[in-house]
Order: structure tokens, then C-alpha cells, then sequence
């Protein structure tokens, strides 16, 4: 029965939703009039509910599956069999359901989603519905957490018995198709292809409590755990396939490793950033505390600045604290404090929470026993800092708070953390590093403010780190700052690199002074001064060998015309595109069908009505996806990275992506009629991309003749060879085979101009032959017989002439006095002069010379003018 409110299918028997916990409302089978759920028979009209035909499935909707690179972890529950054979059935269900509560917590901690509950195993995604730059690690932390806390279970809420339980996890990362499958009343949406079976895979291979990943997580994850290489024999694939054993995790990581082996890198650009961030810390040294924010786009450098600035100071002179907040879909309380505090305590998530209790409280002693906090404040800052900690405190809190209410104890809190970080800084100077503010909570950025009015008098560095976020609060950062600590705020904008900084970064990582034009300019006009887009598309180069070491430099060895969008950069960008509303996101996806650049009339011509063009449109513009671009009669709108336009255009399944070119095309061609030569290359484009091949070939066909009458011999030979191939997938039709002859045509006699006299033998002998077969008038036949013989005579092939004169000859018949004649005539003329028939060459001259004049002139009779004025001029008769 499906919802009304919610539209969610609920079982038959349900009375209320199970998604959102309306009553349900049942219909008469014959009225349509609400009945009970439970009613057997309509009391409006009296008909039998049962002998009804079943209800329709509702309408299909929009089909809105999308590709994606997702991580898949599966957890299977060992030996539920015994368990199943040595518990009783309700006994077993509390296992069950004991098991499953405390994997899906720890799902849900990291931000993962639950796909499925497949028997004792729990299918997961890290990377949908909402993608994160750091999935695959989130998934390895997730695995090794399951397998360290699933140990005991309960057999049920009255027994104090457990039994020992443990799991397998497998892991892996790759491309799917995520989307809805499903018949009748029960749909799911769930990943299709390779990597749910291989990570099932994987944790079928494993041992208890072992946590198996493959080649591709390990990769982007091997910075968060110990990994021990193994090799797993997989189900349908021949012989071991490699993959990990993650063992632990790491105390410490790091996520940025270097890009390949020899390749280095140097801060570039930055030289007046990091002067001012470096000046402000120093000034916190000298006892003028600071707060300075320091803002960019995700990729722009601003850890690597302030990573500089850190190395740049003395760090026994200060005591650096980090702390970040996470990307969760929802922000955790006090989040980047929480990070600071549990590190300065040496508390880790494996702790218990007694642990985690005393380890505060110590540090909070430490701070008294050294007068640096008074032993008043030391009670309620242990409580109120646990509470922020998230830990259960089990009775130990103060006997004040709880009496307090919400706002007194925020505001408690605001100050017992306040107060902890202050005292530290009566120690040395304290720089307090506050990262990724840009998924900051409400409660984070009051305390940052709290924090920031108490700054000025201590030796203080408060850095405030974020993106822009439009809407968030971390935008006004700079404003409460500068109100809040007057005269002590500096303001850091981290901007993208210019094209020249952007060619030494290049330089600097691949460790030359010089670098290949062709990576220079493809790499940095791609990144647009992103200098992590630069570092990421060096390394999907150096790893798919696009460009290899060439003695003390680099070479291309690849074209670099179809680089893939690196997985690291495609993860920032789907992070970005998954909180954008649905009518934005599939606006964006609309337009980047339509190209790198695009017309907003062109957009609106295929933008469904519900959706609301311009709200949509402010909010990609709000969100950095794309720009407004001037100059134009017409309004256009460009992606602000190549790499955006790539990850949206490849994340719309093929399907769909069909129907958006081909109805872009038709509404290019009718927005601009009259100008149907300057838009052929791009009706050509999106009509290739469809199943309308004749119309992208005539297009493509267009194109190529816009760029032969330029003189583009380059672009009009790509266009004419996409023609080609894109009429080897059209049937045979005598329209398509006169495209063929045509194509042919003009290859060869482009290739000839350019002097490429191989190529252009075979076009022309090609059009000549298709010519044969499907008939063309022999006009147009005598021509490519021309061109044909003008290619032999150019490459010294006179015997080859000949054969072509003949085959001229029998072409002409009987047309006499035409331009026809007098082409055959020029060609039999230059075979025989070429082969000593000079009798032959005279009598084939003066014929063409008795009819020439009444010829209106053309290109192709230059040639027999100009070998009769040399016949005659050799015999001395100019007459």
C-alpha cells in the first residue's frame, strides 16, 4: 500500500507508513472511496475487496540512476549456522538484531549508508547518496571497528548472557551504476556491477575478524591503517587476484602522498599569503593575540600554506593544536574542538569511556597542579569538556549541571573550553588551527566567536580554515572576527594560480626548469590554477604513462587529448554536486551535456517547466559550478573546471545522455535557423553522440566542408573521418552510400592539396569504386578520375595516368564539347606527354583547345589552359 503523504510502498497488512508514520488510507477497488485498512468489503458500494484485479503499479518515474565510483563494504557474521543450530529462534533474533545495531552505528558514525540487509550480512556504500573526499578510508574504519567491537552479543533483554561473536568484512572501489531496481510493491536502490560481488568476494575469503580490501581502496586508503599484502582466490576469475589485510589503524595519517617516484614540488604563488599568515603568528608570539581565516576552493593550497608557515616558525617557541571538522551529513557538536581536545588528552575512539573520563580529567589536573587553572574552574571544565567529548559520563558530572539548562550549559561549555585552551597559552603561545570550518555546526562557529573576543589579550593564534560555502555560516567568519577582535584580524583569500605559476608548479613537480608544451598547457588550462587539480593530473600521467622520463626530463608518449578525470578530483567534485538541490543538480547535468560553455536559452529550450531555471542557475552560480561569462550578445554560462563538466557529463547514464543531445541539437537548430554554417561543428557534435547518424553526418559532413573553405585541412579531416565512421554503423542506402563517395571525395582531394599523395590515392580510388558500384552519373565520376590522375602525376606514377585516361575515356562516351571532355582530354594528354606519346599529347590538346572558350571557367579547367598555351608556345603559333 503506498503512502499518500510520502509515496513510500508499505506491506498490505500496514496501518501506518513505515517511512514517515502517516495513517494509511485503503481504497475501494471499485469506488475509489477511503475504506479501512482492514475492511473486507466497501461499505460505499458493497464490492468484495478480494476479488478484485490487483491495484496497477503506479506510473514509472524519471529514471534518475546514475554512474558512480562508489566503495562497497560487506560484513558477514561468522558461523551464524552453529549459532542457528545452538541458540533458540528468539535467541538467535536478539544475536541477530544485537549484531546488526552495532554494525549500523558504526556505519552511521563514519557516514556510510546502508544498502541492504542480506541475511546476517549488511551490504553498505561509502560514496552515495552523498560522496565524501575520503571514502575509501571512511570504509577501512569502518571495517576494522566492526571487526574490533563486534565480540559479544546478547542472546536477549531479559538474559545477562553473550555469546562470542566475530565477522569477515570485505572492501572495494570502483564504477557503478547506482539506481532503482525492483517489480511490484518493493523497489531498492542498489549498485550494479563488479564491486558488491568482489567485495562479497573478498569477505568471503576473509578469516574471522579479518578485514580484506582490494587494489583500488587500499590505494586512496593505505594512509589510515597497517595493510599486509595478500593474495585471495575470487570465484570466477582465474588464479590469486592481489589485495590487503588492513591491520590497524595508524595513529597518524597522512592523505597526501607524492605524486610518483622523482616528482617534487615547491610552494609557487604564494609568497604574499604566507607573509601575512607567518606575521600574524608571530604577533600572537609577542602577546597580541590574532584570529585570521583563511579561505579558498578545495585543491587551492591553504593546508599547504599554512603546512609552510608551520615549518617557517620555531616550534619549541609554540604549542600548535589541530583540529578538523569531518563531512557528515550531520555535523558533529563542537566538532574541530572535540578533535583539538581528544588530542591534546591522547584519547582515541577505542577507548572506553571510563578511559577517555580520566585521560581529561588528567590533563585538566595537569593545568592545576602547574597553576595554570584554577582548581574552582577545574570540576565543571572536567565535566563540561567530557560532555563535549561525547562521552558517557555515568553519574560523574557536576552536581550543577543538572540544574542547567540547555543555553546555560552551552554557554558553560563555551567557557570551560575556553578556558582550558586560554591556560595553555600561559605556558608559550598557542596556535590554534581550526580546519575545514566549511561543515563546521552552529555551536562550533558561536564558540569560535566566543573564543576570538577573548583572543586579543592572550598570546593567541586562532586560524580559522574553510572553503566558500555560500549559505553557511563559516562565511561570516571574517565579519564576527573583525567585529569581535578589532584591529587583530587578518584576513587570508587563497586565490587559484595564473597560468605562469601554474607552469612552475608543473616545472617543480616533474623537476625540470622546462616541461613539453603540450603537458604544460593541457595540465594548467584544465586545473584553472587549482594547484591540486595540477598535482593530480601530473599523476594520473606519470601513472598511465601518457608521459614518461626522457633522460633528465619528460616526454609524451600518449595523446593527452582524452585525459580521465583522476578519482581524487572526481571524489572532491561529487562531495560537492550531492548537496546540491535536485532541480540544480540535474540542471547541471542538462548542461553539461551541452558543452564546457552554454547558452542559457539553449538550456531553457530542454529544461523540464517544473523546474525553476533561474533559482536554479543562482544556486550553481552561489556554488562555484559555473560562471557567468560577458561579452556575448547571447547570455552564456561556463563550468568553472573542465573537471566538473567531466564528472557531471559521466555520471548520466549513456541512455540519457542520447536524449539530452538529441533534443539540444533540435533546439539549437531552431533557436539559431540563420545560422546554421557557424553552429554545424556543434550540431554535428551532439547529433553524433545520438541514433541519429544521417543527421550527424550530414552535420559532420558540414562542418568539414566550413573547414576546408578555411583552410583548416586538420579540423576538416577529423570531421570527415567521424563521418566516416559514424556511417559504418548506418545500413547500406543509396543516400549513405552517396555520403560515403562524397566523404572519400573530399579526403582525398584535402589530403592532395597537403601533399599527401598515398592518403589521397586511396580516398579517391575509394569514392571511385563505391562511384562504380552504386552508379553516379558519370559527370561526377570523370572528376574523381581527374583528381585521381592529378595524384598519379604529382607522385610520378605515369603508367597508373594512363590507366586512369582509359578508364576516363570509356566514362565520356559520346559527350562531346563539355567539361568533361576536356578533362578527359587533360588526362589522357599528360599520361601520354609523361610516356613520350607526344603525337597523342598534341591531337588531345588541340581538341580541347577547339571548344574551350565556349566553357564558363572553373577551377578544374586552369590546367588544360595552361598546357595548351604550352603546346603552343613550343610550336611557336601564340595566335
Amino acid at each position: 500500500m503506498q503512502c499518500s503523504d510520502c509515496s513510500h510502498d508499505n506491506p498490505p497488512e500496514a496501518r501506518f507508513c513505515l517511512e514517515c508514520g502517516e495513517g494509511l488510507v485503503r481504497a475501494g477497488v471499485a469506488c475509489q472511496e477511503p475504506l479501512p485498512p482492514t475492511a473486507k468489503f466497501c461499505m460505499h458500494c458493497g464490492a468484495r475487496q478480494e476479488d478484485a484485479a490487483p491495484a496497477p503499479e503506479p506510473p514509472a518515474q524519471v529514471d534518475d540512476a546514475e554512474r558512480r565510483l562508489l566503495t562497497v563494504l560487506f560484513c558477514d557474521l561468522v558461523e551464524s549456522t552453529r549459532l542457528s543450530r545452538e541458540l533458540d529462534p528468539e535467541e538467535l533474533r536478539e544475536v541477530i538484531r544485537e549484531y546488526q545495531r552495532v554494525v549500523v552505528t558504526i556505519i552511521q558514525r563514519h557516514d556510510g549508508h546502508v544498502a541492504q540487509y542480506l541475511g546476517d550480512g549488511i551490504l553498505a556504500y561509502f560514496g552515495y547518496p552523498t560522496a565524501h573526499e575520503d571514502d575509501e578510508a571512511r570504509a577501512v574504519r569502518t571495517g576494522l571497528t566492526i571487526a574490533a567491537e563486534v565480540e559479544s552479543l546478547g542472546t536477549g533483554a531479559e538474559s545477562d548472557e553473550t555469546v562470542h561473536a566475530e565477522v569477515r568484512v570485505g572492501v572495494d572501489t570502483g564504477r557503478v551504476v547506482i539506481g532503482e531496481v525492483g517489480a511490484g510493491g518493493r523497489h531498492d536502490r542498489l549498485a550494479i556491477g563488479a564491486i558488491p560481488n568482489v567485495a562479497a568476494r573478498l569477505q568471503a575469503a576473509a578469516r574471522p575478524g579479518q578485514v580484506i580490501v582490494g587494489e583500488a581502496t587500499y590505494k586512496r586508503a593505505r594512509h589510515v591503517a597497517e595493510f599486509e599484502a595478500v593474495l585471495v582466490a575470487a570465484k570466477g576469475v582465474d588464479g590469486a587476484v592481489p589485495a590487503h589485510r588492513a591491520v590497524s589503524l595508524t595513529q597518524t595519517a597522512t592523505a597526501r602522498d607524492s605524486i610518483a617516484d622523482g616528482l617534487q614540488t615547491k610552494l609557487v604563488g604564494r609568497g604574499d599569503e604566507l607573509a601575512r599568515l607567518t606575521a600574524a603568528i608571530n604577533g600572537a608570539a609577542r602577546g597580541v593575540g590574532r584570529v585570521v581565516t583563511v579561505v579558498g576552493e578545495a585543491g587551492v593550497g591553504k593546508s599547504r600554506l599554512i603546512a609552510e608557515a608551520r615549518a617557517g616558525i620555531d616550534s619549541e617557541a609554540f604549542t600548535w593544536l589541530r583540529g578538523r571538522c569531518h563531512d557528515r551529513s550531520i555535523p558533529t557538536h563542537y566538532g574541530p574542538f572535540a578533535d583539538v581536545l581528544a588530542g591534546y588528552c591522547g584519547i582515541s575512539d577505542s577507548d572506553a569511556p571510563s578511559v577517555r573520563w580520566g585521560r581529561v580529567k588528567d590533563c585538566i589536573d595537569g593545568l592545576v597542579a602547574n597553576g595554570q587553572l584554577s582548581e574552582e574552574r577545574a570540576s565543571e571544565c572536567v565535566s563540561l569538556i567530557a560532555r563535549a567529548l561525547a562521552i558517557d559520563l555515568d553519574g560523574q558530572e557536576d552536581d550543577h549541571l543538572a540544574f542547567a539548562d540547555g543555553a546555560q550549559i552551552r554557554h558553560r561549555t563555551f567557557a570551560a573550553i575556553a578556558d582550558m585552551l586560554i591556560a595553555l597559552t600561559t605556558w608559550r603561545p598557542l596556535v590554534l588551527e581550526l580546519d575545514d570550518l566549511h561543515w563546521a555546526d552552529s555551536a562550533s562557529l558561536d564558540l569560535i566567536a566566543h573564543l576570538g573576543e577573548r583572543a586579543p589579550s592572550h598570546p593567541l593564534a586562532l586560524v580559522c580554515v574553510y572553503r566558500p560555502n555560500h549559505g553557511h555560516g563559516c562565511e561570516r567568519l571574517p565579519e564576527i572576527a573583525a567585529r569581535k577582535c578589532p584591529g587583530r584580524h587578518v584576513h587570508v583569500a587563497v586565490r587559484e594560480l595564473t597560468p605562469e605559476d601554474g607552469a612552475d608548479l608543473v616545472a617543480s613537480l616533474l623537476g625540470v626548469e622546462s616541461t613539453p608544451a603540450a603537458v604544460r598547457e593541457t595540465v594548467v588550462d584544465r586545473a584553472r590554477g587549482n594547484p591540486f587539480y595540477i598535482e593530480e593530473a601530473l599523476r594520473a600521467l606519470v601513472e598511465s604513462e601518457s608521459i614518461v622520463r626522457d633522460g633528465a626530463g619528460w616526454a609524451v608518449a600518449d595523446s593527452l587529448d582524452h585525459i580521465a578525470v583522476p578519482d581524487s578530483i572526481e571524489r572532491i567534485t561529487l562531495s560537492r554536486l550531492d548537496r546540491l538541490s535536485p532541480d540544480a543538480r540535474r540542471l547541471l547535468q542538462t548542461a553539461a551535456v551541452i558543452g564546457r560553455s552554454f547558452a542559457r536559452r539553449v538550456l531553457e529550450a530542454v529544461t523540464p517547466p517544473h523546474i525553476d531555471l533561474a533559482v536554479a542557475l543562482q544556486e550553481l552560480e552561489d556554488g562555484a559550478f559555473v560562471t557567468r561569462e560577458y561579452g556575448s550578445w547571447d547570455v552564456q554560462y561556463a563550468f568553472r573546471h573542465v573537471y566538473t563538466q567531466q564528472v557531471v557529463y559521466g555520471a548520466i547514464l549513456s541512455r540519457r545522455r542520447q536524449e539530452l543531445h538529441g533534443a539540444i541539437a533540435e533546439a539549437i537548430a531552431e533557436l539559431y535557423p540563420d545560422a546554421a554554417a557557424e553552429q554545424a561543428e556543434t550540431l554535428a557534435y551532439h547529433y553524433t553522440q545520438t541514433e541519429h547518424g544521417e543527421r550527424a553526418v550530414e552535420h559532420l559532413m558540414s562542418a568539414g566542408a566550413k573547414a576546408r573553405g578555411a583552410y583548416l585541412s586538420d579540423e576538416a579531416i577529423d570531421c570527415y573521418h567521424k563521418a566516416l565512421q559514424t556511417l559504418e554503423h548506418l545500413p547500406e542506402s543509396p543516400a549513405n552510400d552517396r555520403h560515403r563517395a562524397r566523404v572519400q571525395e573530399a579526403l582525398g582531394r584535402i589530403h592532395h592539396g597537403a601533399g599527401h599523395g598515398d592518403a589521397a590515392a586511396e580516398h579517391l580510388r575509394a569514392a571511385i569504386d563505391i562511384g562504380e558500384r552504386i552508379g553516379v552519373e558519370e559527370g561526377e565520376m570523370i572528376r574523381l578520375c581527374y583528381w585521381l590522375a592529378d595524384v598519379y602525376w604529382w607522385k610520378g606514377d605515369y603508367a597508373r595516368l594512363c590507366e586512369i585516361g582509359e578508364m576516363a575515356t570509356v566514362l565520356l562516351a559520346d559527350a562531346r564539347d563539355t567539361v568533361e571532355e576536356a578533362l578527359v582530354n587533360q588526362i589522357v594528354a599528360t599520361g601520354a606527354y609523361f610516356t613520350g606519346a607526344t603525337d597523342l599529347w598534341r591531337d588531345r590538346l588541340k581538341r580541347t583547345a577547339e571548344f574551350l572558350r565556349d566553357l564558363a571557367y572553373c577551377e578544374e579547367l586552369r590546367p588544360a589552359y595552361v598546357h595548351i598555351w604550352g603546346m603552343r608556345y613550343s610550336e611557336r603559333d601564340m595566335a
